[in-house]
């Protein structure tokens, strides 16, 4: 499950992905994790046109 799925905006999850990052050692910089929440959201809502 993603948090797109249960209605989180891609903000609220790089957040979240932000902050879990932190306990990651060492952490992978800010640009990385925003980078890949990127991604992700887009595969998702591309996955999401192609399945419905």
């Amino acid at each position: 499950m993603t948090y797109k799925s249960v209605g989180k905006s891609e903000e609220e999850t790089e957040k979240k992905l932000q902050k879990w990052n932190l306990k990651n050692n060492p952490p992978l910089s800010f640009i990385q994790v925003q980078k890949k929440s990127k991604v992700h959201f887009n595969l998702v809502h591309q996955l999401d046109q192609v399945l419905n």
